[in-house]
C-alpha cells in the first residue's frame, strides 16, 4: 500500500446452498452474473475488476486488518491522519468488519490494541470520540445523542462544536465506548434488513503527547478515523418503503455520490476538491489533505440474488482506485501539501465512565486486556453484518443550464398524463449529466435494472420518472430546513409583537389616543399576517412535492412489481 489511498474488497462467506457467483483470485475479483436471453436461453457474463488488495470468504478480521489497515498506525505515530471507510450494500458485512463479534474483534479493537502498545511507549495518551452523521445532521453517540454542528473558522478548519471526547486507557473502555455508542445509531427497517443502519458512523482515536503543546492542550500527536458508511442503495430497493425511508436512502447516496466526487477531484490534481459537497466530506476533509493516507474497503455478497448489488459496488469502487491513484499521484501530493494536517478539535473533554458490566461480554475482550503489546489476534473464522442499502443519485438542480439547452433537454416522454405533468413541472431545473458524468450514469442505470423480457415502463420513461423523483425528494430536504428556520424567526418576531401590543394597550389606557394605538397595532398585525402568509406558502408547496413524490414513487414500485413477476 504505496498510495495515499487504498482500496480493498472483501467478500462475505456465502450461506450453504446458495450460488456462489464471485471468484477472488488477488488482486482480481470476478463476478459471473447469470442472464437470461429474450429467448430464455441462460447464459453468464464475466465481469472482472482489480483492486489492490482482494480477500476471500476465508479472510477474517485479522488479516483485512494486516492488509489494508497495518501501514494506517504508522500514518497515526508519523503526526498525520488515517481514515478507514467500510462500503457496501446491506448485509454484505460492514458493520462486522468494524465491530466484529462475539468470536473475533473488529478493525476498531485491533486497531486500539496496536495504538495502546505503541503509545504505552511513548507515554502518550488517548482520546476517543464516537458521533453518527444522519442526512444532514450530525449527532454525538457517547453524549445521549446530542446535536452538533460543524462550524469553519478563520483557518479554514472545520470544528464540530460541541463533540465529546473521552480518555480511555486499555481494550475495555474501548469496547464500553462502542458498545454505548451503537446503542444510540440511527437504525430503521428495510426491505433487505429488518433493523439496517441508517446512518455514517464515525469512531475516531486520537494520540496525544501530554508533555507537549500549548494553551490549547496536548500535542496531537496523530488521528485515525473509522467510518461505518450507510449501505449503498438502488432507487428499486426503497420505493416500496415510507417517505422518511426513501429520504433517508436519497441521502446516503447524495453522500457516497461526494465521497467519490472529492477522491475524483485530487486524483485529477484539481485546483478545488468539492468538500461541501456533503456532511460527510466536510468534516472528513483533514482525511484527505496534508499528511493523511485514506484505506476503503468494500464488503460484498457472493450470492446471485445480490448480484447487482454487487456489481454496483465493485463499479463504484473501481472508480475510486482508477481515482484514487495511478498517474495523478504527483499531483494529489501538490493539492494536499499546505492544507492544515490536524482539523477538527473537539470541544468536551472528559473521561469516559465505564458503563455497568456487559452480560455476554465477547472472549476477546478479556483476551486482549491480558496482552501488553501489539501482534496478530488468534484467527477466528466467524462473520456476521450488518445491513444498509442504495438510491439513485440525486441529480444536481440548475434550471438555468437546462433551459439553455433547448427544449429537446426537458423533452416529457411519460406517457401517464398525472405523472407526465409532475414531470413536466420539475423537469426544467434539471442539469442534463455531460461528457464523463453522463457516461457513468449510463453505467450505473444499466446496472440498476437486469434485462427483463418485459417492461410496466419503457427504459426512457423510467429513467426520467427516476431522475424526477430523486431531484424532488433533494428539494423536499431543502424545504424542510428553510421551513423550520423561517417558523422559528416568525415565533420569535411573534413574541416580540405581543409585547409591543401590550405596551400600545397601555400607552392607549394611559394616553387614551387611539390615533397611535391603531397604527401600532395595524403595524404589528399586517407584519404577522405577511409572515404567516409565507409560511402558509411553503407548506402548501412542500405539500405539493410531497403528493409528487408519492405519485412517482408508486409508479416506480408497481413498474419493478409487475417486472418481478
Amino acid at each position: 500500500m504505496n498510495s495515499r489511498i487504498c482500496v480493498a474488497v472483501r467478500k462475505r462467506p456465502v450461506a450453504s446452498g446458495v450460488e456462489d457467483i464471485v471468484e477472488t483470485p488477488s488482486p482480481a475479483c470476478i463476478v459471473n452474473e447469470p442472464k437470461v436471453k429474450y429467448d430464455l436461453t441462460p447464459y453468464t457474463d464475466r465481469h472482472t475488476f482489480t483492486y489492490d488488495e482482494v480477500l476471500s470468504d476465508t479472510a477474517d478480521n485479522s488479516v483485512v486488518y494486516k492488509h489494508c489497515c497495518l501501514p494506517l498506525i504508522d500514518t497515526v505515530f508519523n503526526n498525520g491522519n488515517a481514515t478507514c471507510f467500510a462500503y457496501g450494500q446491506t448485509g454484505s458485512g460492514k458493520t462486522h468488519t468494524m465491530l466484529g463479534n462475539n468470536r473475533e474483534p473488529g478493525l476498531y479493537a485491533i486497531a486500539a490494541r496496536e495504538i495502546f502498545a505503541r503509545a504505552s511507549k511513548l507515554r502518550a495518551v488517548i482520546y476517543v470520540s464516537f458521533y453518527e452523521i444522519y442526512g444532514r445532521k450530525i449527532f454525538d453517540l457517547l453524549n445521549q445523542r446530542e446535536r452538533l454542528f460543524a462550524r469553519e473558522d478563520a483557518d479554514k478548519v472545520i470544528n464540530i462544536c460541541g463533540l465529546s471526547e473521552h480518555a480511555v486507557n486499555n481494550i475495555q473502555d474501548i469496547f464500553d465506548v462502542i458498545t454505548a455508542g451503537s446503542q444510540y445509531r440511527a437504525a430503521g427497517q428495510t426491505s433487505a434488513n429488518a433493523e439496517s443502519s441508517r446512518s455514517h458512523a464515525v469512531l475516531q482515536i486520537e494520540v496525544r503527547d501530554p508533555n507537549a503543546g500549548g494553551r490549547k492542550g496536548p500535542k496531537v500527536i496523530g488521528r485515525i478515523s473509522f467510518i461505518d458508511l450507510a449501505g449503498n442503495e438502488r432507487g428499486a430497493d426503497t420505493f416500496d418503503c415510507d417517505r422518511k425511508t426513501r429520504m433517508e436512502g436519497a441521502e446516503i447516496n447524495k453522500s457516497l455520490l461526494a465521497l467519490k466526487e472529492c477522491i475524483r477531484a485530487l486524483g485529477m490534481g484539481k485546483s478545488h476538491v468539492p468538500f461541501r459537497g456533503s456532511i460527510l466530506t466536510e468534516v472528513l476533509r483533514d482525511s484527505f489533505t496534508g499528511n493523511s493516507r485514506t484505506t476503503m474497503i468494500a464488503t460484498i455478497s457472493p450470492s446471485a440474488q445480490h448480484c447487482v448489488n454487487t456489481l454496483n459496488t465493485l463499479r463504484y469502487t473501481q472508480r475510486v482506485k482508477d481515482l484514487g491513484g495511478g498517474g495523478g499521484a504527483a499531483k494529489v501530493e501538490q493539492v494536499m501539501a499546505g492544507a492544515p494536517a490536524q482539523a477538527r478539535r473537539p470541544a468536551k473533554k472528559k473521561v469516559f465512565e465505564p458503563a455497568p458490566p456487559v452480560k455476554n461480554r465477547p472472549e476477546w475482550v478479556a483476551d486482549f486486556a491480558d496482552e501488553e503489546g501489539g501482534g496478530e489476534p488468534a484467527e477466528h473464522n466467524g462473520r456476521g453484518g450488518n445491513e444498509n442499502k442504495k438510491v439513485a443519485k440525486p441529480p444536481r438542480a440548475n434550471a438555468a443550464a437546462a433551459k439553455g439547452r433547448g427544449e429537446a433537454a426537458a423533452e416529457v416522454k411519460v406517457k401517464d398524463p398525472k405523472i407526465a405533468t409532475i414531470v413536466k413541472n420539475h423537469i426544467a431545473a434539471l442539469e442534463e449529466p455531460s461528457g464523463e458524468d453522463e457516461e457513468e450514469n449510463e453505467d450505473e442505470d444499466d446496472t440498476e435494472a437486469p434485462q427483463e423480457p418485459a417492461r410496466a415502463l419503457p427504459r426512457d420513461e423510467e429513467r426520467q420518472v427516476r431522475k424526477v423523483h430523486a431531484y424532488v425528494v433533494d428539494e423536499i430536504t431543502k424545504a424542510e430546513e428553510k421551513l423550520i428556520a423561517l417558523h422559528r424567526r416568525h415565533i420569535d418576531s411573534k413574541m416580540t409583537g405581543i409585547k409591543e401590543e401590550i405596551r400600545a394597550i397601555q400607552a392607549f389606557e394611559e394616553s387614551d389616543s387611539v390615533d397611535d394605538y391603531v397604527t401600532k397595532v395595524r403595524a404589528q398585525l399586517q407584519k404577522q399576517m405577511a409572515d404567516m402568509q409565507l409560511i402558509l406558502g411553503m407548506l402548501t408547496s412542500i405539500t405539493g412535492m410531497l403528493k409528487d413524490e408519492e405519485d412517482l414513487s408508486y409508479t416506480l414500485n408497481s413498474s419493478h412489481k409487475v417486472v418481478g413477476r
